[in-house]
């Protein structure tokens, strides 16, 4: 930790500084503007000086020449989902090379899968770290409490965790019905979170512009779920910072960047860019932040406009802009040397004042990417699951032996979009004889005990024999998938006994698999790793002929009861617009 008495010296030329870039172009974010003839000194992991003066070069001073190369700000993310399949040392050791220096991480996924203890570990493993690390607590664990479940997150946690320094916001909030109904308990924790000076995270999709006032209102201070450049305009208007979504989940950019073509003269400082998620395989074949950033200037959005959007005003929605964001003197020395401005990977990478990634590649030792020392993150799901009977997945309709019967069916209409049908099946002797076919079997299970609640599933594609999964977003519980109760069982053993992750079974061979140890969640592997177990598992799906672009992710957002229109809960399959409970 650089003090700031060292700092002065080195700014006045009576102390050598650590670090000095020389003859780069620099990207002042602040005023906007390319600089030439300046140069920077760093003491310690700190900025001193930036401009024409070399008289703090001394001889212990490492002189970096960076003619040729633009200098920028060390990117931000204000939207991260990073609490999900890669733990935190892997993702420091995937996301600092490609120049991602902080980033506000939410921990929903991590809470639903292990409890509370989930942001104490991600606090924990992550303190200290290069990557600046900072998190949302999370507002609706699971999103309708009492229908999925207790709140494992309830008001209590979020005032006690409110006024932590590396906690920035609560968020997002995917069930703003809730809010705009007076639910109390939400309403509690926004208060919580806007006394201590915190950020309240939204996820307006749908909401029309009289809803979209009554969130502002409450206290919602962000979106990320504009879908076209209107709503763009609506929320930026309306106060609201706005991040424009380009990653894994949709590639939202070609739709929004009119907002800001369209007008020029628009005031751009509300607006930031996010991957929103990046997939492990799509971080090692696309990047992270600079895949956006690369996609928005290709659109049209000038360069300064965009790398804005990724440094400070990503800093200031943070209320980090006197420590990050920006090339100025007492902020912290995180700083990217780019070969272009149209080129957004950088070659060289300063983190807190150290070089710790050249071409790519780290260049420091970087912890092991497994489970922080001192935890033990056992999944909410774990124990009891030695023996399950023989017939658990072969589906059940409840009060109903013989004759025919309705069963809904989940159908993916997309990679995350959901509609309900349903399904005329024909009963004997207490089981479904005939009218599913087409369909594949899900299952939500809760106990060796009890039977799971069972639904079709339709628009996955193929019939593989079973798919089993530990990482439902929202839930944090299982989810089993396929056309065969065997193979599906078999699948559902085997990821028990991996204590999480995926597993593929097809007429009783396991196909693919990969393991998330840590909470049913995280994997105890770097980025390359998992990325190859990612793509072996599309790669046999494929083969069993599922046509989904990504259906590690499709089944990823199977139970997250806050998107539209229909998911499955370990409590039955629920309807998003009634709020409810519809089977069985």
């Amino acid at each position: 930790m650089s003090d700031r008495k060292a700092l002065l010296q080195v700014a006045l030329g009576q102390r050598p500084a650590d670090i000095y870039i020389s003859g780069g172009r620099l990207v002042n974010v602040w005023t906007a503007e390319v600089l030439t003839g300046v140069g920077v000194a760093v003491a310690g992991d700190r900025i001193a000086y930036v401009g024409p003066d070399t008289g703090m070069i001394g001889q212990e001073t490492t002189v970096i020449d960076a003619t040729g190369s633009y200098l920028v700000p060390g990117y931000i993310d204000a939207h991260a989902h990073v609490d999900t399949f890669l733990s935190p040392a892997a993702i420091q050791a995937a996301l600092l090379p490609l120049g991602t220096t902080t980033l506000l991480s939410y921990t929903d996924d991590i809470c639903s899968a292990v409890g509370p203890l989930g942001l104490e570990y991600m606090l924990t493993a992550t303190e200290g770290m290069g990557l600046g690390f900072y998190f949302a607590l999370p507002p609706a664990c699971p999103s309708f409490p009492g229908v999925e479940g207790p709140d494992l997150f309830p008001v209590e946690l979020v005032t006690r965790w409110a006024g932590h320094p590396r906690i920035r916001s609560l968020g997002e909030i995917p069930p703003w019905g809730r809010i705009l109904a007076g639910d109390r308990e939400m309403l509690a924790k926004m208060q919580a979170m806007t006394g201590a000076g915190k950020r309240v995270d939204g996820h307006t999709t749908g909401a029309r512009y009289g809803q979209l006032n009554a969130l502002a209102a409450s206290g919602v201070s962000s979106c990320h779920e504009a879908l076209r450049a209107s709503e763009v305009l609506e929320r930026i208007r309306l106060g609201l910072y706005v991040m424009l979504r380009h990653g894994s989940v949709r590639q939202d950019l070609p739709d929004l960047a009119p907002a800001l073509l369209a007008n020029p003269g628009l005031d751009t400082s509300a607006v930031m860019l996010t991957p929103d998620f990046m997939s492990p395989d799509d971080i090692a074949d696309r990047g992270y932040l600079n895949y956006p950033l690369e996609e928005a200037v290709r659109l049209g959005i000038p360069p300064l406009a965009a790398l804005r959007m990724v440094t400070v005003n990503a800093a200031r929605y943070l209320r980090l802009e006197e420590e990050v964001g920006v090339i100025a003197p007492g902020r912290r020395a995180d700083i990217l040397l780019l070969p272009s401005l149209t080129e957004f990977r950088p070659w060289l990478v300063i983190v807190g004042g150290q070089i710790v990634a050249r071409d790519g590649e780290m260049l420091l030792p970087q912890p092991e990417a497994g489970m922080a020392p001192g935890f033990s993150l056992v999944p909410l799901w774990q124990g009891g699951w030695t023996s399950i009977p023989e017939d658990y997945f072969v589906p059940r309709v409840a009060g109903v032996n013989n004759g025919p019967a309705s069963v809904p069916a989940i159908h993916l209409r997309s990679k995350t979009i959901t509609t309900s049908r349903t399904v005329e099946v024909l009963m004997r002797d207490g089981l479904i004889r005939a009218g599913c076919e087409g369909y594949l079997i899900l299952a939500a299970p809760t106990a060796p005990e009890r039977y799971p609640v069972t639904c079709f599933l339709s628009g996955f594609g193929g019939q593989v024999g079973g798919v089993a999964a530990s990482y439902g977003v929202g839930s944090g519980k299982l989810l089993v998938l396929g056309a065969s109760p065997q193979d599906m069982r078999q699948a559902f053993l085997r990821l028990v006994e991996m204590g999480g992750g995926m597993v593929i079974v097809h007429d009783g061979e396991v196909r693919a698999e990969f393991v998330l140890p840590i909470g049913g969640i995280q994997a105890a592997v770097g980025l390359s790793d998992l990325a190859a177990s990612f793509q072996q598992a599309k790669r046999v799906l494929a083969e069993l002929g599922c046509r989904l672009q990504d259906p590690i992710f499709s089944i990823h957002f199977l139970s997250l009861t806050a998107m539209p229109f229909i998911r499955i809960t370990p409590y039955g399959v629920f309807d998003i617009r009634k709020q409810s409970i519809i089977y069985p």
